[in-house]
Formats: structure tokens, sequence, C-alpha cells
């Protein structure tokens, strides 16, 4: 009888922290798609930004390294000349393999430096 009357002064738990628990949830999963989808965004408009500027005589750097001018483009492939005079060659390439544009009256060594000229926010984080 004494326990029955200390339990019933007990109080007992109530579980009402499961609705908590999916809101918490719902919060971290709509800050993770945007912690995702808002920085490709910008990626992607800055690259297209990029491919709108090239044109035949600009000159590039690929993803590779190689540093060239366009001589030919189409809506697929870039075809560059690279090397010094007299050992120059030509490469086809994808559109896709363009790292950057090197700006005119720069040289490729100061953008690659300097990360072409731009900071970005995910450079702090590193």
């Amino acid at each position: 009888m004494l326990l029955n009357l200390i339990s019933f002064f007990e109080e007992t738990p109530q579980d009402n922290s499961g609705w908590i628990t999916w809101i918490v949830l719902g919060v971290m999963l709509v800050g993770l798609i945007l912690l995702t989808v808002i920085p490709q965004k910008k990626q992607k408009k800055k690259t297209e930004e990029m491919m709108s500027k090239i044109g035949v005589g600009s000159e590039i750097i690929t993803i590779g390294g190689i540093v060239g001018k366009i001589v030919e483009l189409d809506d697929l492939y870039v075809t560059i000349k690279t090397g010094e005079f007299g050992q120059e060659s030509t490469i086809k390439l994808l559109r896709q393999g363009i790292h950057s544009l090197v700006p005119d009256g720069t040289e490729a060594a100061d953008v690659i430096k300097s990360g072409n000229g731009k900071k970005d926010e995910t450079d702090e984080i590193k």
C-alpha cells in the first residue's frame, strides 16, 4: 500500500518528445539541402558565365593544367593551340574540360596563383 502511494505521487515522464525529434530532424534536413544546393547553383552560374565569355582567340586553362588559345569552337568541342613558337600543337577537347578563362593582359600563372582572382566562401573553411 505504501508503495502504491509512493508510485501515485511519482511523476511519470510523458513521452511527448517524439514530435520534437521529427521537427529537429526536418530542420536539419532542410539545412543540409540548403547547404548543398545553394553552392551548386552558384558554381553552375559561374561556369555558365565563363562559358558565355569564351570565344576564338581566348586564352584558357584546362582541367589538366594545359594553357592554350582557342582556335576553333563549337557546341561540344574546343580546339586549342598550345606550345612555344615552332613547337606548337593543337588539342581538341570537350568544352567541359575548360577550367578557367585567362583575362586579357594577364599571365596564366598569375590566374592559377590567385585562384582565378576571386575568393570563394569555402576557401576560408579549408
